[in-house]
């Protein structure tokens, strides 16, 4: 969506709508005083933060040409992977010492930052037709759609088995409407002047292949990146700190491998053996992560390391 409304509004102004949506996420998740403000907060701050995430990619394109592209990719992925590294720790640390709400707090001046060298160094070329006009372009009913999809869909999948029976019509109806608008998106992208999601990215068996894979890469990223401090909390009996040193070995591998990865693609000018062992290594990994549980002795959570370091050096390549 973000880099929809880039192409048409411009990089300059998207980018920094993103960094406002992430700063107030961040303010309205540290003042929150209950857990539906917190939600909120981090629901705006994650919207500005996809934007950032994908923006950032999509700018580097637009500076750099195709045969400079692997090595800068490799080292914003470098900066991505030290972040990893560097902000678990210092997290858990300040959840455990001093206040969760100093998560969001210690960001504001980086934000602050972001957003004073945006103006006047990212110089793009600018389309000077009026606002309006490019806001008439924008394929709002998909992007309505989609919106819409997601959440319909996401709500229900979060909450079923939880606080909600899978069978039960809460769960049920919302999934089915969700379904309906992600049916809907799709004919609405067939006819539109300018959509969201172009026909021509999934044109080739080989575009269509890669975006499926770079989903199913994400899922299986976020999901352990997600669970795996929950995970270590929840079973183990950790605190917030000892859970972000236990799942380090997630972060450990991924500076390394994205900077040596990116120089090795620079220098053979080939990607498909990256794409091949990151993905062995990060199922491999995965799958070891499997016999985790309850009753996992000290031995199996010290090999623990091991399959996690394997997953995260999969899935950064």
């Amino acid at each position: 969506m973000h880099t929809a409304l880039s192409d048409i509004l411009g990089r300059k102004p998207i980018l920094y709508l993103c960094c406002l949506l992430f700063t107030a996420g961040l303010i309205t998740f540290g003042l929150a005083r209950t857990p539906t403000i917190i939600i909120v907060g981090r629901t705006i701050q994650g919207i500005g933060g996809g934007g950032l995430e994908a923006l950032s990619e999509v700018v580097l394109t637009d500076l750099t040409t195709l045969k400079e592209r692997p090595l800068y990719l490799g080292i914003l992925s470098f900066f991505w992977a030290t972040a990893g590294v560097v902000g678990p720790p210092i997290g858990g640390a300040l959840a455990q010492y001093a206040s969760w709400r100093w998560l969001a707090w210690i960001h504001l001046p980086f934000m602050g930052i972001a957003m004073a060298l945006i103006p006047p160094f990212l110089t793009l070329h600018q389309d000077r037709s009026s606002t309006l006009s490019k806001l008439r372009r924008v394929d709002w009913p998909g992007i309505t759609l989609f919106l819409s999809a997601a959440v319909l869909i996401l709500i229900p999948l979060t909450s079923g088995g939880q606080t909600r029976p899978w069978s039960s019509a809460s769960t049920i109806a919302p999934l089915a409407l969700g379904c309906l608008c992600l049916t809907l998106f799709v004919l609405a992208e067939r006819r539109a002047r300018e959509p969201m999601l172009p026909a021509r990215v999934l044109a080739t068996p080989l575009l269509a292949a890669t975006m499926l894979s770079s989903f199913l890469h994400g899922a299986a990223m976020w999901a352990v990146l997600y669970y795996a401090p929950l995970f270590f909390e929840a079973v183990y009996q950790h605190t917030p700190l000892t859970a972000a040193i236990d799942g380090f070995s997630f972060a450990f591998t991924a500076t390394p491998a994205a900077i040596l990865t990116a120089f090795a693609i620079e220098a053979t000018r080939r990607y498909r053996w990256s794409i091949a062992l990151g993905w062995t290594l990060a199922t491999a990994g995965a799958g070891a992560m499997t016999v985790l549980g309850v009753g996992t002795n000290l031995t199996s959570r010290c090999a623990n390391n091991g399959y996690t370091q394997e997953f995260k050096l999969g899935v950064s390549k």
